[in-house]
């Protein structure tokens, strides 16, 4: 009965007591179990799970009282580190006695995830075990991959860390590792964690201005939780005659330096003789290099980082090559020697003028078309000025920035400035401005008829105009001149004032004209010719424009006589013949008298209001002329011409 008791006992407290779930809570890494166990029949063992790698392993065990032979003794122990997958033995064939022994096994291993128990083979009798005991054990051992402590040479005023990599077991958790060396080694305190491979530790080596020179060897001890892993380090201290060139650049370019050569010359700095560890007051060629950037000019090389001036220019090569000296390194830190490429930005400006008509006027532009800046400038404001000048009988209408002159003017006077601003230095397109100069010419107006003009004529193109544009009239009084569909319309006697106007256009300016014109009765010319024997004609001067081209054939002029009968009249181009009767027939004296009267209905049209009358008379076939008048509207003219009969 107790057997059985143990036995259940056993198997509950394998499978929870001993899980993995349950040890994995615990921070002490210990397995122990006071309870006694039984083993009897237990051929195959009940594996016990750790949380963490174990050590030392402890446990009391015996056999059953009426033990007899000697196969019945023993068992064995055994750990696995998979997890349980695979199994190897800690102790074999463990031997027994009647009474609890204790059994105490190290190194079983910091890797082990599991132990068991298990009988011999065939073993039939009962064994017991209690007390088991599992213990993490504190080791600390450098790394079969960690790095050797060989710093080399170490320059004053420089230090030089190597990372060296432990493998450790901790009994608790978070214990430091500290360290410590000869002088000049440091190592840095670091927290561990419960266990691992490969953990790097800090160790430092300084070389200050006062280290001795020559060899720093000796162990650095690293410490944690009592144990001690001990690693010997090496250093050699030197000082070094080095000089550093350094290659400094303001916008607008890069700078490089080599101590090679100019192709070489990729880094802003450069380390000469580092290794140099006996030469002082030492020098050598220093290869400087500068590219330029879009858009900027290279201005030259100037020693040290201070502020550009032309006078301290080296050099406005972009390839310079200075003499670096240097010293010892007494202060940790070499001889800097620096130059500067120095650069300075250009500034593009582009002002267009365009003259609307380029018979009307001229239209310049002037402008600096490039401009240097200052070094580290990045605007630059300019003045454009712009010019125009008008031909002729021709004006200057303003400036447009636009090609088709719409908008209003930016202005309207002849020589015009504006400002232009460039401020991206990355690019070489110029900052442009193109105005637009509009020019417009005068246009001719003037009046192509008399100031006088006869009662109930209609006048057409009264006014005419260089241009050809529309001219349009206004008259102050229509009772006396009425415009109508663009005509003159005489309707009474009097005076008004008509004006013509013609718009402006994009070639043209607007033009005006006014002036009084008369209303006048007909145009009428009289003449008497004193009738002897043969005829006697009338001649319409050549220079006569005004409608005589109608005269007798469309009713512009109609001619009368009187006493009626006394004479009959021809045309003939702008020749009337009159022919007279018989002296007496016609009044007592023998005279008659042709009246030319302009019809009211009839249109008058062109620049001339006045005409030249020639009267003449015929006699045995000779033509003498005897008067001649210039008519004009309102006259009223009498001549007398006496027939010769010879």
């Amino acid at each position: 009965m107790k057997q059985k008791l143990l036995y259940i006992i056993l198997i509950i407290f394998c499978a929870f007591a001993w899980s993995g779930e349950s040890l994995a809570q615990t921070t002490s890494y210990v397995l122990n179990e006071a309870s006694e166990k039984s083993l009897f029949t237990i051929a195959t063992g009940s594996s016990m799970a750790l949380s963490g790698p174990g050590a030392t392993l402890t446990f009391d065990a015996k056999g059953s009282s009426s033990l007899t032979g000697a196969g019945v003794k023993y068992f064995h122990v055994e750990k696995s580190t998979d997890g349980g997958s695979n199994w190897s033995r800690i102790a074999s064939n463990v031997g027994l006695s009647t009474s609890y022994q204790t059994f105490t096994y190290n190194n079983i291993g910091t890797n082990v995830t599991h132990i068991r128990f298990l009988t011999t083979t065939g073993s039939t009798l009962t064994k017991y075990y209690k007390n088991v005991k599992i213990t993490r054990a504190t080791t600390l051992a450098k790394s079969s991959s960690s790095p050797a402590l060989t710093f080399g040479d170490i320059h004053r005023g420089n230090n030089k860390t190597i990372k060296v990599k432990v493998d450790w077991n901790n009994t608790t958790y978070n214990q430091n590792l500290t360290g410590s060396g000869p002088d000049g080694y440091t190592v840095t305190t670091t927290s561990m964690g419960e266990y691992g491979t490969g953990k790097e530790i800090p160790v430092k080596f300084t070389a200050t201005s006062s280290t001795a020179l020559g060899a720093h060897n000796g162990n650095i001890t690293l410490t944690m939780a009592g144990k001690t892993v001990t690693i010997a380090a090496t250093a050699n201290v030197v000082t070094t005659y080095y000089g550093k060139a350094i290659a400094a650049a303001s916008a607008g370019g890069s700078a490089y330096v080599s101590f090679t050569s100019y192709d070489a010359a990729t880094s802003t700095n450069a380390t000469t003789n580092t290794a140099n560890t006996t030469a002082a007051n030492g020098s050598k060629a220093a290869y400087y290099k500068a590219t330029v950037n879009t858009g900027y000019v290279f201005l030259g090389w100037i020693k040290g980082t201070g502020a550009y001036s032309a006078n301290s220019v080296v050099s406005t090569s972009l390839t310079y090559c200075p003499t670096i000296n240097y010293n010892s390194e007494t202060s940790g830190s070499p001889t800097e020697t620096t130059y500067k490429a120095w650069f300075a930005p250009m500034f593009y400006f582009s002002a267009t003028a365009t003259p609307s008509n380029g018979a009307f006027g001229t239209a310049t532009a002037s402008v600096t078309g490039s401009v240097q800046g200052n070094p580290d400038e990045s605007t630059k404001t300019v003045t454009a000025t712009f010019t125009a000048a008008s031909e002729i009988d021709c004006t200057f209408n303003g400036w447009y920035e636009a090609s088709d002159y719409s908008g209003m003017p930016v202005s309207t006077n002849e020589t015009y400035t504006r400002n232009l601003t460039d401020n991206n230095v990355s690019s070489i397109t110029p900052v442009s401005l193109t105005l637009y100069a509009l020019f417009k010419t005068t246009q001719n107006l003037q009046w192509a008829v008399d100031a006088t003009i006869v009662e109930g004529m209609e006048i057409e193109n009264a006014a005419t105009v260089t241009s050809g544009n529309t001219i349009t009239y206004t008259s102050d009084d229509s009772d006396v001149i009425e415009i109508v569909d663009g005509k003159l319309k005489a309707k009474n006697l009097g005076t008004c004032n008509i004006t013509a106007t013609v718009e402006a256009d994009f070639t043209f300016n607007g033009a005006t004209i006014s002036r009084e014109f008369t209303v006048g009765e007909k145009l009428q010319a009289t003449f008497t010719p004193e009738w002897g024997e043969g005829d006697a004609t009338i001649e319409l001067g050549s220079s006569t424009t005004i409608g005589l081209t109608n005269i007798a054939t469309d009713g512009t002029f109609r001619i009368s006589a009187s006493p009626e009968g006394i004479i009959s009249w021809s045309r003939s181009g702008n020749i009337l013949t009159i022919t007279g009767d018989a002296a007496g027939e016609g009044d007592a004296d023998g005279k008659a008298v042709l009246t030319l009267v302009q019809d009211p209905s009839a249109t008058v049209s062109g620049a001339n209001t006045s005409f030249t009358i020639n009267v003449s008379k015929y006699a045995n076939d000779l033509a003498v002329v005897a008067e001649t008048k210039a008519m004009k509207v309102g006259d009223v003219w009498t001549s007398v011409v006496t027939a010769d009969t010879g």
